[in-house]
């Protein structure tokens, strides 16, 4: 669509102004003046009405006492735009070529000649921070979604937000648990395996006692064989292989009882009896090792948390340094700055001033701003005001009663107007 500008504005019955009024623009700056109670704000409304579709400005009683209908009429280039009002029900919208053709929207024809939003700079000086912000981001662009890239930073955030309550919550439980020791078995000690390893020690030492008994027997009977020989000496040597025998026998016994030695039971027995103490230990230690491992776990997840937020961080960082911020301006986390100051530090007049710049930065076909605020200006930042709009081809329509508005002002009359 090729450049707008506005040729005439009419006005019909509209809140406070009764019958007609028709401005026909000239120059840049266009300032509506008159008395107090003359339809100066009437005739400014009538204009945001038009270029406001989704009615967000809700005028409750748009239609003047007197009249049945209000209508507002704005010619452009190339273009109309109508918006008409009955006495009771919404308003309604409409657009047309210069041939009388209807656009199919209103709404969208508005939407694409003014780039969506009608910009009056005292509604940006009264946002909030954090509406500020948004606004001025809306008119640069980005390397990236920055909603996208919030909401994803934000997931990151909450995750570590959880991450960090885990991490404290079992940090608090290892405290509470049994310092850590050496001495105590890493699993618990079962009754059952000590009991059959002490059952084990005594059947080994049965064993020893009836080797000894063996041993014992065969020195008797050796014994017992020299005594009878002693007494049989004419046997001798009928007997003397079977004292060879068991001679051999003798050491062969002594050899098998000299080589195991008897064990103790009384270690064993110690843990037995101390089985309950050792294991209440055990299970002590292997709930601080689980914490310990789940603790380890979650600060890890927490640093690793800490380390995507850091890079979406620096993502946005260097998108929004990159970024060519219009009027100076720049945004901080959660507010917008006009070099080291925060924008809502500034003096109200430095703030219209830097609002009027930002509103006069776009480029769409019809380039409008309104300013109810013209009666804060001096006559100075009124000229400034008008240099900026000239340079930039932007049609102000200003509000304003006070100062010299000859050559650049339609004045309103009062008795044009109606309670």
């Amino acid at each position: 669509m090729t450049s707008q500008k506005i040729e005439k504005i009419t006005v019909t019955d509209f809140m406070g102004i009764e019958g007609t009024i028709e401005m026909f623009p000239t120059g840049y700056l266009q300032v509506i003046a008159g008395p107090n109670g003359s339809g100066k704000s009437s005739f400014m409304s009538a204009v945001e009405e038009c270029f406001d579709p989704a009615g967000t400005r809700l005028i409750p009683n748009p239609v003047n006492n007197k009249a049945k209908r209000a209508r507002v009429e704005i010619l452009l280039t190339d273009g109309r735009i109508v918006r008409e009002y009955p006495k009771d029900g919404p308003g309604t919208l409409t657009a047309y070529a210069l041939d009388g053709a209807k656009y199919p929207s209103g709404k969208e024809f508005v939407a694409g000649i003014t780039g969506g939003v009608l910009f009056d700079p005292v509604d940006f000086v009264k946002l909030s921070d954090k509406e500020q912000r948004q606004t001025l981001l809306s008119k640069v662009t980005l390397p990236f979604n920055l909603a996208e890239i919030e909401a994803k930073r934000k997931g990151f955030f909450d995750g570590r937000t959880d991450k960090t309550r885990e991490v404290k919550r079992l940090a608090a439980q290892l405290a509470g648990c049994a310092q850590a020791d050496a001495s105590v078995p890493n699993a618990e000690v079962s009754a059952a395996s000590l009991h059959a390893e002490i059952n084990a020690i005594y059947e080994h030492n049965t064993e020893v006692n009836r080797r000894n008994n063996a041993a014992e027997a065969a020195v008797l009977a050796r014994v017992a064989a020299d005594q009878r020989g002693k007494a049989l000496a004419a046997e001798m040597d009928e007997h003397r292989a079977q004292r060879g025998a068991l001679l051999a026998a003798e050491r062969a016994a002594i050899g098998v009882a000299t080589s195991i030695a008897p064990q103790s039971p009384d270690a064993v027995a110690a843990q037995l009896a101390s089985i309950d103490e050792t294991n209440v230990k055990v299970r002590a230690q292997l709930t601080r090792a689980a914490i310990a491992a789940e603790l380890d776990d979650r600060t890890a997840e927490e640093a690793a948390l800490t380390a995507s937020i850091a890079d979406i961080d620096k993502v946005k960082a260097d998108g929004l340094s990159a970024a060519d911020f219009p009027a100076g301006l720049s945004v901080s986390d959660d507010a917008i700055m006009f070099g080291d100051i925060t924008f809502k530090q500034l003096n109200t007049a430095r703030q219209d001033s830097i609002a009027f710049d930002l509103a006069t930065s776009g480029n769409p076909d019809l380039k409008i701003v309104v300013m109810k605020s013209g009666n804060d200006l001096d006559d100075v930042s009124l000229a400034a005001v008008q240099k900026l709009a000239n340079e930039r081809g932007y049609f102000v329509l200003m509000e304003r009663y006070r100062g010299d508005a000859d050559g650049v002002g339609f004045r309103i009359q009062t008795p044009a107007v109606s309670a």
